[in-house]
């Protein structure tokens, strides 16, 4: 997966966020590093998944593909988050 484009579809509750943050991080640490968009699917009730959000959208069936072309289209990829456990006061920025 280095150096690819990494799509995640993360489930709609507390643990698919969970997984999607962790499985981007590491994604992000591979060297060349992957470009990792989450694509949180619209609509998804609790505990919903991509296999939920294409039965909700069967009406739309020849377009899933475009739409969810579109989304990760205008996704932002996933940063690294640095964090600072302390910041040098005696040096100018």
């Amino acid at each position: 997966m280095a150096g690819k484009e990494c799509i995640i579809l993360p489930d709609n509750d507390d643990a698919g966020k969970k997984y999607a943050t962790a499985v981007s991080e590491i994604l992000l640490k591979l060297n060349p590093s992957a470009t990792v968009k989450v694509i949180p699917l619209p609509g998804l009730p609790d505990g919903g998944d991509a296999a939920d959000w294409v039965s909700q959208n069967s009406e739309h069936n020849n377009n899933l593909y475009e739409i969810l072309e579109e989304m990760i289209d205008i996704a932002i990829p996933v940063q690294i988050q640095k964090h600072v456990d302390h910041i040098d006061a005696s040096r100018p920025f």
